[in-house]
């Protein structure tokens, strides 16, 4: 998104002669130019969820009511996902999209379980999850990352600056027993929203492929 600049004045700003917007009319109008802006203000739909997010360098990008992290970064890096230990699917905006994410739930009732090991895996289904990238035993509300810097070099993406189409998520209890199967999209090719939940995992901060990170603020 554009930045605005801010508008000149008549001082002086380190010996700098600064051009002010007068004196710029003025010169254009001798030149025959016609101004028909000088600044263009950003235009928001008041429709949509409202977002606002926060840049890793710390100056925040425009907020919007309706971008996804997609719109604002580039291809996801780094996810941090929360566990919520919640029931249910959750609310995403990918559901309603091309590529709905799959959620698949092993026990009667995943709530009772306050601390899980998460993995990131290759594969999804209930007996073959084939290759762990990462793995780890998260609380309740604890946070799970998943980093590309873990993926193994393949055709996907030789230098490992953002993450394959598709992240699957196995939560297992302590024993290892699998608990949840969680299926996202992670290309940006679908909606992709900070505090959309997948099953019981809660989508908490993207880092794209520059190291910029967007956050619910």
């Amino acid at each position: 998104m554009a930045e605005i600049s801010p508008v000149p004045n008549e001082n002086l700003d380190s010996g700098q002669h600064l051009v002010t917007r007068r004196r710029l009319i003025k010169q254009a109008g001798a030149a025959g130019i016609a101004l028909t802006a000088l600044y263009v203000a950003p235009s928001f739909s008041s429709f949509g969820p409202k977002k606002a997010y926060a840049s890793i360098t710390g100056v925040p990008p425009t907020p919007s009511t309706d971008c996804s992290v997609c719109d604002i970064l580039g291809k996801p890096r780094i996810i941090t996902m929360t566990y919520t230990g919640l029931a249910g699917d959750g609310f995403n905006h990918q559901s309603s999209s091309s590529k709905p994410p799959t959620i698949t739930t092993f026990v009667a009732d995943i709530t009772i379980f306050s601390t899980v090991i998460i993995k990131w895996v290759e594969k999804s289904g209930p007996s073959d999850f084939g290759v762990i990238y990462h793995q780890a035993t998260v609380n309740l509300n604890g946070t799970f990352v998943i980093d590309a810097a873990d993926l193994p070099p393949g055709k996907h993406d030789t230098l490992k600056t953002k993450l394959k189409g598709d992240t699957r998520l196995l939560i297992c209890d302590v024993a290892g027993n699998p608990l949840q199967l969680i299926k996202f999209h992670t290309s940006c090719s679908v909606p992709l929203f900070i505090d959309d939940r997948f099953g019981t995992m809660s989508l908490s901060v993207v880092v794209d492929e520059a190291l910029n990170s967007s956050v619910d603020i």
